[in-house]
């Protein structure tokens, strides 16, 4: 598909694709995809909101792993988000392991592991 000429019927498909994508964890396809989406629509809000999300995300992401934490274990959340993330790649074993991680070091997230 042409990214010059998006059609409307288009738009419903594309949210979907960047969406996976920024499921997976590729936010640079989730990226290029809202990117495309704001062609067809240059006023979607909601592409551009999705577009600053992803890149504060992986900014706090680069600070989390610059900064380092002394046992170098992600953080409960990430953990959680990691292991849903393997889960869409169908990386089930990897999921597990995350899901271990972030269960072992902070129970609250029992209730969320479990939905």
């Amino acid at each position: 598909m042409s990214t010059s000429h998006i059609g409307k019927e288009d738009l419903p498909r594309m949210w979907q694709e960047a969406e996976l994508y920024e499921a997976q964890g590729l936010y640079d396809h989730a990226i290029l995809v809202y990117q495309n989406i704001l062609t067809g629509e240059p006023d979607n809000r909601k592409a551009q909101a999705k577009i600053v999300h992803i890149q504060f995300l992986r900014r706090m992401e680069e600070t989390t792993a610059s900064r380092g934490s002394p046992s170098d274990d992600p953080s409960p959340r990430l953990a959680l988000d990691l292991g849903v993330a393997y889960m869409g790649m169908n990386l089930y074993e990897e999921a597990l392991e995350e899901f271990r991680q972030a269960l072992a070091s902070s129970p609250a997230f029992h209730a969320d592991l479990f939905r």
